[in-house]
């Protein structure tokens, strides 16, 4: 299970035998502080997420790469419907 907030589970949920190990999850926090709020789909930075399932550091590490080539994808699609409005 995973939760952002432990303290509104319901202690029957997180007791011994239930719930043996907390693991926090540093990289998940540098991954989302890297990617600018609201820029994004969910849809894209699932894709990405997906292309990198088996690295939790290429996700990380890659995360940079991946902003720049999608903000470059996004910017020639407009680009593209600008020019198909004198078409």
């Amino acid at each position: 299970m995973t939760t952002n907030h432990i303290e509104h589970l319901d202690e029957a949920l997180i007791r011994p035998g239930r719930a043996d190990k907390r693991v926090h999850s540093q990289l998940a926090d540098n991954f989302a502080s890297m990617v600018p709020d609201q820029f994004f789909s969910l849809a894209e930075v699932l894709s990405f997420l997906l292309e990198q399932k088996n690295s939790l550091f290429g996700a990380v590490t890659g995360v940079e790469n991946w902003i720049e080539r999608t903000k470059a994808g996004s910017q020639l699609k407009r680009e593209d419907i600008e020019i198909s409005k004198y078409i």
